[in-house]
């Protein structure tokens, strides 16, 4: 995908409550995952993001933005 995109955009803020990740923050990576489609950079976004995500307990996390990542795939896929 695109490059230089940094994973401040796509984050800022989303994992720094105490009890972890809130849904509401999903729907908002998604709702960037479509706008920015194709303009980030994912390798470096889940390379930076995983040692947060495990320094705070919560690797399970990268998994549920690639879930995400799929449901945008798909719906962009579908759309006519």
């Amino acid at each position: 995908m695109g490059r230089g995109t940094n994973t401040n955009n796509l984050f800022s803020g989303r994992f720094g409550s105490s009890q972890g990740v809130r849904d509401l923050d999903w729907g908002d990576v998604e709702r960037i995952l479509i706008r920015q489609h194709g303009k980030l950079n994912l390798n470096q976004i889940r390379s930076e993001l995983k040692p947060l995500l495990e320094l705070k307990g919560e690797a399970e996390a990268l998994s549920k933005l690639d879930q995400k990542l799929e449901i945008v795939e798909r719906r962009l896929r579908a759309k006519p």
